[in-house]
């Protein structure tokens, strides 16, 4: 089973703040669940955002500006 990660964990791991974790979530740039009221995203969902380039990132985005929020 994969490890399971928090929104500040993978926060935390990135150096950003929690709400560009849920901005990603929200707009289905990296993947998650819910298991009630909090977020939870797999070791396997930061591995498929961390190793997709950007810029394929932002074209599959679903934002209101379509801009990449830049974590790397």
């Amino acid at each position: 089973m994969d490890k399971v990660y928090t929104v500040e964990q993978v926060a935390k791991r990135w150096g950003v703040s929690g709400n560009a974790v849920y901005k990603l979530l929200r707009t289905g740039e990296l993947q998650g669940f819910k298991p009630g009221r909090d977020w939870r995203i797999t070791e396997e969902a930061l591995w498929a955002f961390e190793s997709t380039p950007p810029r394929v990132r932002a074209n599959h985005s679903h934002s209101q500006a379509n801009e990449p929020l830049k974590i790397f």
